[in-house]
């Protein structure tokens, strides 16, 4: 069930917020605890180097009394405290996308989930209009965007609006992934079979349109060439074992972006997590039959199923065994969009629509370098490792593709 947003006269700001007299209250008008109070919270933070602009906490919770209905311990997401990374995630609405995910969409996206205990956020003053906004700004000339855009992220840190969602602790029970270390075939087999039935449930859904806050994975492209051609100064840092081939694209997006975001628009459409990878997954079993968890919705959004099924491929499979079976992937994956009743959607136009998410999940991976601190060593490991895993997949031809 999606979770109802409660009344949030009081949402914390900060671990130390998160006393056990509020998360009382909180699971109480929740109707998760009666007469029993947390009389202890002991927070753990987690996801060093996962979580690029959220900060997400354990509670393990003590109570006075028996709590049949209440957790034992929970997981508190809430913006990051590195200043660079959450006005990026302001910037990008991420914030408010996994509040209205888990208050209003949840329950018609058919994967499996955390359950949400507790979702609440300061109203957006853009609430209804966010359509109108971005349409406005996409409109904007391109010598204005490049003089808008540092005044766009100075204005995200302005920000002081309060987000915080309570979910459920998957850890005891289930394996978490690790996108630095990859996985195997057969896992790879279960993400891309669990993808797939959520891209079924809203291939071309009327009801799409009417998702404002989760935006077309293309919109604001202007902007986008911004960011990359700020990123693309500081990319050699982080490039140094890439390819000339890499090196080629990297020159050749400072004009081709903006086409493979244009791409990416046409149809057809479906709902996208986005931030599809291992680190926002937790598995229930082994190999192909696995059953998996995802968390991690700040990115939810709407384009081209192949951006999921590339992202995926890209970031979480080792250069070996994409060459070995990245081409049987993308023939299972399509054969499961057939048989769940896609029509006039061939397997060329599948992997064309695969290829060109390649070239967009490099794009925007150079723009996003120089607005993120990846200072700590796993941070660096994985955007490092991805690129590489990106860099043997990419092909010569990306200029004919898009042409």
């Amino acid at each position: 069930m999606s979770t109802k947003a409660l009344p949030v006269p009081d949402i914390p700001q900060s671990v130390d917020g998160l006393t056990p007299a509020w998360l009382t209250r909180t699971l109480q008008a929740g109707g998760f605890l009666e007469s029993a109070r947390v009389v202890r919270a002991e927070p753990e933070i987690l996801g060093e180097g996962e979580g690029f602009v959220g900060q997400i906490v354990r509670l393990r919770l003590s109570f006075d009394g028996p709590a049949p209905r209440a957790p034992e311990s929970l997981i508190a997401k809430m913006p990051i405290r590195v200043e660079q990374n959450r006005n990026l995630g302001e910037a990008l609405g991420a914030y408010d996308r996994e509040i209205r995910f888990y208050t209003e969409l949840a329950d018609r996206v058919p994967v499996a989930k955390p359950f949400c205990f507790y979702a609440a956020m300061d109203p957006n003053p853009l609430a209804g209009r966010e359509q109108e906004f971005l349409d406005f700004l996409d409109r904007l000339p391109r010598w204005l965007v490049r003089i808008l855009f540092p005044f766009g992220l100075w204005l995200a840190s302005k920000n002081s609006r309060r987000y915080l969602l309570l979910i459920e602790d998957l850890a005891p029970s289930r394996r978490l992934g690790n996108q630095v270390a990859g996985c195997t075939r057969e896992e790879a087999a279960a993400a891309l079979r669990h993808v797939a039935a959520v891209h079924l449930a809203w291939w071309e859904h009327p009801d799409l349109e009417t998702l404002v806050w989760a935006p077309p994975v293309n919109i604001l492209s202007r902007y986008v060439e911004a960011m990359y051609r700020k990123g693309r100064k500081h990319f050699h840092g982080f490039g140094g074992d890439l390819s000339p081939t890499f090196w080629a694209f990297a020159d050749w997006l400072r004009e081709g972006g903006t086409p493979v975001m244009r791409r990416l628009g046409e149809p057809p459409s479906t709902l996208l997590h986005g931030d599809y990878r291992l680190d926002n997954m937790f598995f229930e079993g082994e190999g192909a039959d696995a059953h998996i968890t995802v968390f991690d919705w700040q990115t939810v959004s709407r384009g081209p199923a192949a951006l999921d099924v590339a992202y995926f491929i890209c970031g979480n499979l080792s250069e070996e065994v994409a060459a070995e079976c990245a081409d049987e992937l993308l023939q299972e994956y399509h054969q499961r969009l057939c048989d769940g009743g896609v029509r006039d959607y061939d397997f060329d136009a599948f992997v064309r629509d695969y290829r060109t998410a390649l070239l967009f999940v490099a794009y925007r991976m150079v723009a996003g370098i120089d607005m993120l601190d990846f200072s700590n060593e796993r941070g660096m490991a994985l955007i490092r490792g991805w690129l590489l895993r990106i860099d043997a997949l990419l092909e010569d031809d990306f200029a004919e593709l898009v042409g």
